[in-house]
């Protein structure tokens, strides 16, 4: 006996030369980080988008200040200028872009209040933004001129003693201030979590930063040009740092070394609990170029 036919369930036919969508994955999002550079009499500002591995070498973006094409270049995206720098600073910004089933997203919050630290801590040069100040490092405030008064006294609670407070600077957006040459060297604990001065409260955390030289990639330079071992925070006589187990002392221009700090290899970096690990390469002849300036 033959089998009695069975009733087929529905199909969707398929449609020759289309793809189904593609289901878009979440989105990554990324910093933009606020850049300052000194120029004689002058200042300027600038947006630097964060970037990854992987990201295309372009991007047209859509947002705040409308289209924009993002280009790398050296191992990010290019600086973007900013347009009504006093609205955007206090407003923030909120860039989006998506590139096939990616999307990306550059977020940097509005406020009345941004520190910059020096690039050697912060790794944007000259000047980058940063969430709070650090212990004896060199940075600048850029604020609102109603509150030159609160930042003064905050500064000089943080142990600031020889900032100066620039209103007539070009390039400084109007109605801000930009306060200069600020080191501070008391941490302050924040009043509350909600503060708008908190971000001049400095941390007691001690961080190492590896200054100059010629890197390769991450933590990695070549051994006739190693950066310099430096640190931030509040560093007391108690202070002890070894380099591959030797003891390490601060020289004449700050930083530390110890026996053997610069040779070729792998090193091992202890202070205050923590470690962390650098290597110094000589170059070789088939290594690929690589920017030799890019020290972001």
């Amino acid at each position: 006996q033959a089998p009695k036919p069975t009733t087929p369930g529905r199909q969707t036919p398929a449609v020759k030369g289309k793809a189904p969508p593609s289901k878009p994955i979440e989105d990554a999002e990324l910093q933009v980080r606020l850049k300052l550079k000194f120029g004689r009499g002058v200042v300027s500002l600038a947006l630097v988008p964060g970037w990854r591995t992987g990201m295309p070498d372009e991007l047209d973006i859509t947002g705040t200040q409308g289209e924009l094409r993002l280009t790398k270049s050296s191992g990010c995206y290019e600086d973007v200028s900013l347009i009504d720098a006093s609205k955007l600073l206090r407003d923030g910004v909120d860039w989006r872009a998506r590139d096939g089933a990616r999307r990306w997203r550059w977020v940097m919050g509005g406020r009345e209040l941004y520190v910059l630290t020096s690039g050697d801590v912060g790794g944007l040069y000259p000047f980058g933004s940063s969430a709070r100040l650090v212990l004896n490092a060199k940075q600048v405030v850029l604020a609102t001129a109603g509150l030159q008064k609160d930042v003064e006294n905050a500064l000089k609670v943080a142990g600031c003693s020889n900032f100066t407070t620039a209103d007539e600077v070009a390039g400084v957006p109007s109605g801000w201030l930009l306060f200069r040459d600020v080191m501070p060297t008391l941490m302050v604990a924040q009043s509350d979590e909600r503060n708008i001065l908190n971000p001049l409260c400095p941390a007691h955390e001690i961080k190492a930063h590896f200054v100059g030289g010629i890197r390769l990639k991450r933590r990695v330079w070549l051994s006739s040009h190693p950066p310099s071992i430096r640190f931030s925070g509040q560093v007391g006589n108690e202070f002890r740092v070894t380099i591959d187990g030797h003891p390490a002392y601060q020289v004449a221009d700050g930083s530390f070394e110890s026996s053997g700090w610069n040779a070729e290899g792998i090193h091992r970096l202890w202070f205050g609990q923590k470690v962390l690990m650098y290597a110094l390469f000589k170059m070789q002849e088939d290594w690929e170029h690589w920017p030799a300036h890019d020290f972001g």
